[in-house]
This record gives structure tokens, sequence and C-alpha cells, in this order.
């Protein structure tokens, strides 16, 4: 079982990931925005992000994906975004994230990723 947290500002698309991570035994903690994942982050170890892009005040997911790499080393980060175009992608993994898909037209190699991660042991940041 690992330790998850969806951030996501679309309620149906975090709580449905949410919902398929819970039946398939993980901890999922969920946040809307950027600020709410940091005060989570703060609170618990995670075993991986996935965050959403693309959020009311812009490119948040990628800022997110800096923050987390700079201040949680070694908890991996993959994003969903409906904007998943080149420069999206370059910008992703230039702030240390580990895969970025497609909401939508990405999804089993998106969910492939997160079996794949979960397939090599990693460990979330130690608090």
């Amino acid at each position: 079982m690992a330790n998850i947290l969806v951030v996501d500002d679309n309620a149906k698309f975090r709580n449905s990931l949410a919902e398929n991570f819970v039946e398939d035994g993980h901890s999922v903690d969920t946040a809307s925005d950027p600020d709410s994942a940091k005060q989570l982050l703060a609170k618990k170890s995670y075993n991986l992000v996935i965050t959403d892009n693309n959020m009311p005040d812009g490119n948040e997911g990628i800022a997110l994906t800096e923050f987390i790499t700079k201040t949680y080393p070694g908890t991996p980060v993959i994003m969903t975004t409906c904007n998943a175009s080149s420069e999206v992608r370059l910008a992703f993994e230039r702030a240390g994230g580990q895969a970025c898909f497609d909401a939508v037209r990405e999804y089993r190699r998106f969910s492939a990723a997160v079996r794949q991660t979960f397939a090599t042991p990693k460990e979330g940041f130690a608090r």
C-alpha cells in the first residue's frame, strides 16, 4: 500500500482518481490547489504525488512539482493535464517531474507509469 496525494482543481477527476487508487488498496489524500497540497505534504510522507497543471492561477502544477522536488526529494510526481504540449512536458521534466500525460488521451500510459512507480521501491521524504 502506498500513500498518494492527488492534486486537481476538477473535483470530479480528482475524486475519480482517488477512488480508483483506494480500490487498489492505497491510502489517498486529495487537494484542490497547490496551497492545500503543500499543507498536506508538510504533515505526511507520500510515495507519489499526482498533479494537474492547469489550475485557476495558471501552470501551478509545474510550480508545485518544482516545490516538491526541492523540498521533498525522492517523492515522485506525475502530472496529468489537458494540455500536454511539448513545452509543458519539457517544463515539467525540468521541474523534476517523473512523467507528464494527457489526462484523457493517455490514461493507459498514465496507469502504467503509476504501476511502474510502485514496482520500483521508493521512499517518500521522511519527516
